[in-house]
């Protein structure tokens, strides 16, 4: 008999099993998120197109919510594109580098969004309580670096995400999700992966 260590592997692909117990149904979800994932392209674009060729809306507010729909677009077409090939053709397999590259741009999407929905907070705080200083503490300057801030703070909180999933050994390719969410891959793994819990509880 094989011992558990002979079964530990680095495997090149991944096999996603979707929703698991509703297989036979996944049919019937591909549907609904093809629309969904349609009218984010089309939504996003039409937003970011809109802000960048009317020069009224090259404005603090206006740039924040580009920034949030640019976010947007990456979360979105992170995921969907393989979970919609998984859900409409049963194109279960993923190679791990795609899966990892996947896991990175999820957890850097979400991160970034968090950071700007609190930048839109304070503007709206600033806004509103201090109306005739807004446009002079608001610069668009000040925007670029806070765009900028934010970016690093979501790749400083993305990056340990497939790092840590990377150093481990595996005993199982299925993963039971519908795309590659950092613990449902930890899970597949024979080693010890509290510290990828602790990320998890981090980000």
């Amino acid at each position: 008999m094989l011992s558990v260590n002979a079964t530990r592997f680095t495997p090149s692909s991944l096999v996603l099993m979707g929703i698991p117990g509703l297989e036979k149904f996944h049919i019937w979800f591909a549907a609904p998120l093809s629309i969904m994932y349609i009218v984010t392209v089309l939504g996003n674009g039409v937003i970011l197109l809109a802000i960048k060729t009317a020069v009224s809306l090259h404005k603090p507010m206006y740039l924040l919510i580009a920034q949030l729909a640019l976010s947007d677009l990456v979360l979105s077409s992170s995921l969907l594109p393989k979970m919609l090939g998984l859900f409409w053709f049963n194109a279960a397999d993923i190679s791990f580098v795609a899966c990892l590259t996947q896991m990175f741009f999820w957890a850097c999407s979400l991160s970034m969004e968090t950071s700007i929905f609190s930048v839109m907070a304070f503007d709206r705080y600033v806004a509103v309580c201090n109306p005739l200083r807004y446009t002079s503490i608001f610069t668009n300057e000040l925007i670029a670096k806070i765009a900028s801030a934010c970016m690093v703070r979501a790749l400083l909180l993305a990056t340990p995400v497939p790092l840590l999933i990377l150093r481990l050994p595996f005993c199982s390719r299925h993963i039971a999700h519908s795309f590659c969410e950092n613990m449902a891959v930890a899970k597949l793994s024979c080693a010890d992966i509290t510290v990828n819990k602790k990320q998890q509880v981090m980000d």
